[in-house]
């Protein structure tokens, strides 16, 4: 009989101890599929925030670079408007009104054209593979070339959407288009894509490895 209940009580304690076993594995199954998904978690975010880090790097040696650039073009620029306003006012006290008007244009262009070229050279110094990279975005028969280093219209459109310049007004703006032509140049050149149009915008604006130089 002694035996009997030796046994029993050998029996219920292995039970304890099995299902005891059965709740701790149970709980460190739990636990782990836990820690799994925060590490996962984890790890989605110091990918954001390693990506937001990039952007962030990225956007601060744009401003840095384009800041300093700007300030001497404005220099530059208000130099030569405040020479043109004086040869204006010499041109009317002397007045040589039908000459003012025929070279009222000529400066206005001009200054145009060199503020593109210097937009140019500059973008295409801090994204020096940006066009090769453009042109992988759509078909071969439709590749870009450049021309003495300089950008066309619908480039420049793209080179400052990369730049995080979305706004079709602003774009239109400084390219001294209407937005109406604008938004014709960007459905020409997604015409040409390989890709969707959404899709394309979005691809344009991640192109291009930043040069540090």
């Amino acid at each position: 009989e002694k035996q009997k209940q030796n046994l029993r009580f050998y029996i219920l304690l292995t039970s304890l101890f099995v299902v005891a076993l059965a709740i701790t594995l149970y709980f460190t199954y739990k636990q782990t599929k836990i820690v799994s998904r925060a590490k996962k978690n984890l790890n989605v975010m110091n990918e954001e925030l390693v990506a937001l880090n990039k952007n962030l790097d990225e956007a601060n040696l744009i401003k840095e670079r384009y800041v300093g650039y700007f300030m001497n073009q404005c220099a530059v620029y208000i130099n030569k408007l405040d020479e043109y306003r004086k040869n204006v006012n010499r041109k009317i006290k002397t007045g040589q009104v039908d000459d003012l008007y025929k070279s009222s244009s000529r400066p206005f262009e001009k200054e145009l054209e060199g503020l593109y070229t210097n937009f140019d050279k500059a973008f295409l110094k801090l994204y020096p593979n940006f066009v090769e990279e453009f042109n992988s975005l759509l078909k071969p028969e439709d590749y870009y070339k450049l021309d003495k280093d300089q950008l066309n219209t619908e480039l420049r459109i793209f080179a400052l959407m990369r730049m995080g310049i979305t706004d079709v007004s602003q774009i239109a703006v400084f390219l001294h288009y209407s937005v109406q032509t604008i938004y014709n140049y960007k459905s020409k050149v997604k015409r040409m894509s390989l890709l969707d149009g959404n899709i394309f915008e979005e691809e344009v604006k991640k192109l291009g490895s930043l040069s540090q130089k």
